[in-house]
Order: C-alpha cells, then sequence, then structure tokens
C-alpha cells in the first residue's frame, strides 16, 4: 500500500469514526464520462448532461467527465470525500486511481446504484467491456426507481456489447433504452 493510498484510507476511517450525520450526494458531483464525444478538443472540457450520451461505434479513451443530474443518494462524509478524490483523479486521466476510490466508496456504500455506475463508466473507458457490463447490471438491480441512470447503464452495456463484437446483446440494450425513455415516469 503506497503512502497516499494509507493516508486516504486514514482519512476515511477517522471521517467514519466521526460522521454521526449523513450527507447528501447528487447526482452532478459524481464523475462519470461521456463515451460519446468524438472531438478530442470538447472531450476535454467538463460539461453537464440531462441525457445519457448518443451511442457511437468509437470510444474516445479522454471523455469528458459529466453527471447526470437530478435524484439523490443519501451517503456519509467519507463517501463525499472519496468521491472529490476520484473525480479530481479523473480530470487528471489517472483512471485506476479513480476506479479504486470508487471502490472503497463502495465498500462503505454497496446499495448505492450511483455509485455502480460510476464505476461501470471508468471500467468502460478502460476498455474492460465485461466488467463494464456486469458492474451496469448490478447498478440496474439497485435502481430499480430511478430510470435516469438505468438509461444511462443501458448505454454503457450497449457500447460494451458492441466492442464484445454482441450485435444482439447491443440490440438488446438498445431495446431496454428505447422502452426505459418512452415509459411513464414512476
Amino acid at each position: 500500500m503506497n503512502r497516499n493510498h494509507a493516508l486516504r484510507f486514514l482519512i476515511v476511517i477517522t471521517l467514519i469514526s466521526g460522521a454521526a450525520c449523513s450527507t447528501t450526494i447528487h447526482r452532478d458531483e459524481i464523475p462519470v464520462i461521456d463515451h460519446s464525444i468524438s472531438d478530442p478538443a470538447r472531450s476535454e472540457k467538463l460539461i453537464a448532461r440531462s441525457e445519457p450520451p448518443a451511442i457511437t461505434e468509437s470510444i474516445n479513451i479522454t471523455e469528458a467527465l459529466v453527471g447526470i443530474s437530478g435524484s439523490r443518494y443519501r451517503s456519509n462524509p467519507a463517501v463525499s470525500s472519496l468521491l472529490t478524490d476520484a473525480k479530481q483523479e479523473l480530470n487528471l486521466g489517472h483512471l485506476d486511481s479513480a476506479a479504486a476510490l470508487i471502490e472503497t466508496s463502495l465498500e462503505l456504500d454497496p446499495k448505492n446504484p450511483l455509485l455502480w455506475n460510476r464505476l461501470a463508466n471508468v471500467r468502460l473507458s478502460q476498455k474492460n467491456w465485461q466488467q463494464a457490463y456486469v458492474l451496469a447490471n448490478k447498478s440496474n438491480s439497485l435502481s430499480l426507481k430511478d430510470t435516469q441512470i438505468q438509461v444511462d447503464n443501458w448505454h454503457i452495456i450497449e457500447q460494451a456489447k458492441i466492442k464484445q463484437g454482441d450485435k444482439e446483446g447491443a440490440e438488446h440494450a438498445g431495446n431496454e433504452i428505447s422502452r426505459l425513455k418512452t415509459a411513464p415516469s414512476k
């Protein structure tokens, strides 16, 4: 365990032990990577979106960081701190470090579908198609009432299936996206 990781771990433990109240995490505070940006000049900018990105055949690995706005998830201050660090790591292009921080936050809040979604996005950026698929499915299983996260997860699944050469799986994901977008809001 390197010194920075050990220091972060100590900070997390300190925050957890002193955290009597919870903090609200807004979707737009947690980084997610937009895999639809094809313009390298724009891919370095932080952009916000209210809709998931359009799917493209090619994934630009220097994707911009974006957030899903809307819903809130309750979490403790340690998770918020880890996600702030993860966002900084993503901004620096350190995908492995960002993934490790999100994984640590999942140890603290394993039922948060937004955290699983963010980790799936990072894995997609790392070209780890199978893990992105599995993590997006996990997020979907926890986000039964959050259509926006489900749509984003199905976009991840669709892209992973395209990259794996699974046209049938990609088509199924596309159908789920259409179904969710046309379904009445819960």
